[in-house]
């Protein structure tokens, strides 16, 4: 049973289609299989066919919640690369006590290696920093190591990953403009898009980045209730 959250949140993203505030897109390609897995109201969905302990998942975007990394550990035995360089997290990561499974890396990933400039969160209370000021944002910007997709994956040593999840506030948009000079074999993208929660990031710029990711050979197998999380496999036909 869908929980007063989900319902919640799916009526206020019925709402915003019917407003024309987001998008109505439909799913590219169902599988006979998916799995969310994460917190309660779980956003992050996933084809288990094929994962085990070998596999690799890289997730961007930590925060101060591993539920869907230890999760997907606790299920198949794969390796997390997870990342995130923003203070509070590097902070809380360090304090929790986590699998060996589990890898954290205090950087972050971006169109282009190098430092990023990001913001402090509105409220002193969130963790995530995001490249897109917003009014009474709090605190200055400040430089944070970032890298490329593919230098990240030569650095760690891997040709192929099996799962790349960004939740990168903001980011994505300029991560997946450069998706196309991609040589790392990537099976599995779960992205979370910020034309919802971000001002001044338009439903336009997420209905171009799915357009990019199609033209990449990328189909959508899930939308979360929220409209935000999408989650594409490369390589299946549409339905």
């Amino acid at each position: 049973m869908m929980s007063l959250m989900n319902l919640f949140r799916r009526a206020r993203s019925r709402y915003r289609q019917f407003v024309g505030a987001d998008l109505r897109h439909r799913l590219q390609v169902r599988l006979p299989r998916t799995e969310l897995l994460g917190k309660l109201d779980a956003d992050w969905c996933i084809r288990p066919d094929g994962l085990a302990p070998g596999s690799i998942l890289y997730s961007f975007g930590v925060g101060m919640d591993v539920s869907f990394d230890l999760a997907m550990i606790e299920r198949f035995g794969l390796t997390v690369h997870a990342f995130d360089p923003t203070p509070r997290s590097i902070e809380w990561v360090a304090g929790q006590k986590l699998p060996e499974q589990f890898v954290f890396h205090p950087y972050g990933l971006a169109a282009e290696d190098g430092e990023l400039k990001m913001f402090a969160p509105e409220d002193p209370k969130h963790v995530s920093y995001s490249i897109l000021p917003e009014p009474g944002q709090a605190g200055e910007a400040i430089s944070m190591p970032v890298y490329q997709l593919d230098t990240i994956a030569e650095m760690l040593g891997h040709d192929k990953v099996d799962i790349v999840k960004i939740d990168v506030e903001g980011a994505e948009y300029e991560i997946i403009d450069r998706l196309a000079e991609l040589r790392t074999d990537v099976t599995q993208l779960l992205i979370e898009f910020h034309h919802i929660h971000k001002k001044g990031v338009s439903k336009q710029a997420t209905a171009r980045a799915i357009r990019q990711l199609n033209d990449l050979g990328y189909r959508v197998f899930y939308i979360s209730v929220s409209g935000a999380e999408y989650s594409f496999l490369r390589g299946e036909a549409t339905p």
